[in-house]
């Protein structure tokens, strides 16, 4: 990590020493570094500046509070939210609803006509049943909103876990438009209030190669010209999705984004040529490049005991705080934050819920451990803390963000009394 540095034997993150802030707030607690946020915001806009046709949508799944919300304002991008949530904090992170793209696969009509009532006006349509209501409602409020339809790219063997890929034939999102384009024509030329603007996919997350987007896109181009010749339907956008994957271990070698994206925007613009469509709008939904490789998640070693093959050592936390392990099976480095040595023995790191899914680390090569210490988890800043939960009835615990070597609580600590704030006897 960028933000992790030695000085004497003391774990500096973004400047501050590790071990002082975890006493100071105490741990589970979660550092994150706003000027490596910034840096990698400021890469991906450099990108899109380059090819001047880029729009760019943070996936706010990865990781979204009100101070978050306002570094995505200020830094003038765009947000994708997929739930009334995400949409809530947006718009209370100021957020204007013009920079805001609503996507979801089940979206009520409730959310939609709530989200039209804030001023959203783009939306990702996730099945044939949804751009029908969307139709109906439209029509009943007499509002345009502009549609972008998501698309099931039929990309099989994507190398990634299974559990994050979503381009595939038996994926959940998106919409089979080689059973359902006639039926998706129809409803787009018949709807008053619909502004088709163009076709959106996603293949699946943390990829380190740019080969299924790149298929993706050929599906698009066929789907276009089908649109076009038999409905007289002309595209103007072309959204693909994230995915651009970061390093989490030694041995990942994600490309670098320019690198990622360089192709899929040539491969776009070829196929306009061939077919003679006009080069459309791109835009782009990074998640995790923009905040994963920038955060640490603080624990403190509890019980300690010997077992088969490596010794138990149990954190004040796990999986309630990261439940990547168990989904799907994500790895981490951790490291001891209060010592050094060059003698290194092996540890199975475990969280403390009464689950057995709760391992965290196997094989974890740290300094000789005692009660007490302090771990970080690192490039733990993507969809670790959006996927919290209270299981064993554990507190959420307080997200710090460090700027230019001020730290800051941009969430506090959960309560005791919160666990039960909406209880009744």
């Amino acid at each position: 990590m960028n933000s992790l540095t030695w000085e004497n034997d003391i774990l500096l993150f973004a400047k501050l020493p590790v071990l002082e802030l975890a006493r100071a707030y105490q741990t589970p607690l979660f550092v994150y570094d706003q000027d490596q946020i910034l840096s990698r915001i400021n890469e991906v806009k450099k990108i899109a500046k380059t090819y001047h046709n880029i729009s760019i949508y943070y996936a706010s799944k990865a990781f979204l509070t009100l101070a978050m919300a306002k570094i995505i304002k200020d830094s003038h991008l765009g947000i994708d939210v997929a739930s009334r949530g995400e949409l809530f904090i947006a718009l209370k992170g100021n957020i204007q609803p013009s920079d805001i793209l609503y996507h979801g696969n089940n979206k009520s009509i409730e959310d939609i006509h709530y989200a039209i009532e804030q001023g959203v006006r783009k939306f990702v349509v996730d099945s044939v049943d949804e751009l029908m209501h969307m139709k109906e409602l439209t029509d009943q409020i007499n509002t345009h909103i502009e549609i972008l339809i998501r698309i099931i790219p039929k990309i099989d063997d994507i190398n990634t876990h299974k559990n994050i890929t979503t381009g595939h034939h038996g994926s959940k999102f998106g919409i089979d438009m080689d059973l359902h384009l006639e039926q998706v024509a129809s409803i787009i030329k018949e709807a008053e209030y619909l502004s088709f603007q163009g076709l959106h996919f996603h293949v699946g997350s943390q990829l380190f190669t740019n080969t299924f987007h790149l298929q993706a896109v050929e599906q698009v181009f066929k789907y276009m010209q089908q649109l076009r010749e038999n409905y007289q339907i002309v595209i103007k956008e072309i959204n693909i999705g994230g995915g651009f994957g970061i390093k989490y271990k030694e041995q990942d070698q994600p490309m670098p984004l320019q690198l990622f994206i360089e192709p899929i925007i040539k491969r776009i613009d070829d196929l306009a040529k061939i077919f003679k469509f006009p080069m459309p709008k791109i835009s782009i939904e990074p998640g995790r490049f923009i905040v994963g490789g920038t955060a640490l998640i603080l624990y403190t070693v509890g019980a300690i005991k010997p077992g088969t093959p490596s010794s138990f050592v149990a954190i004040d936390g796990g999986m309630t705080e990261n439940l990547r392990v168990a989904l799907y099976q994500a790895q981490y480095d951790v490291i001891c934050v209060n010592k050094t040595s060059h003698t290194l023995e092996t540890y199975t790191v475990v969280g403390q819920a009464c689950e057995s899914t709760d391992l965290m680390v196997e094989h974890a090569k740290l300094p000789k451990l005692k009660r007490g210490d302090t771990l970080a988890f690192l490039q733990a800043g993507a969809y670790e803390h959006s996927l919290i939960h209270n299981f064993n009835k554990t507190l959420r615990p307080t997200v710090l963000m460090v700027h230019q070597g001020v730290e800051r609580v941009i969430q506090q600590r959960e309560t005791y009394e919160a666990l039960i704030a909406r209880d009744f006897e």
